[in-house]
């Protein structure tokens, strides 16, 4: 057709690659919740904690009551969500027992 596309005019595209399905264990770790599984571990999700505190206060502080920092104190939720997440989840450390996202 001129354009590099050997199909013909009203041929269907090829089906896209099916997406292979979350296993048992990794649904486990998203689903689950995840015991911190030392000190250092614990430390740092109250960190987390303190530091996403900190700007929603300061956030408070400093924007105009609305809609608009009603999303950014949500925003901030998600962030600390996915940071304690992080810590329970993604530790590369070696685990002392069985690992604690599986």
């Amino acid at each position: 057709m001129g354009n590099g596309d050997d199909r013909e005019l009203g041929e269907a595209s090829p089906a896209p690659a099916p997406h292979a399905k979350p296993s048992v264990d990794e649904l486990q770790r998203r689903f689950f919740f995840q015991k911190p599984r030392d000190a250092d571990a614990i430390d740092r999700h109250e960190q987390v904690s303190l530091l996403t505190f900190e700007l929603a206060q300061s956030l408070c502080l400093f924007c105009y009551p609305g809609r608009q920092l009603s999303l950014a104190l949500t925003a901030l939720e998600e962030v600390r969500m996915r940071a304690n997440a992080s810590i329970a989840c993604d530790d590369p450390r070696p685990a002392a027992g069985p690992p604690a996202c599986q």
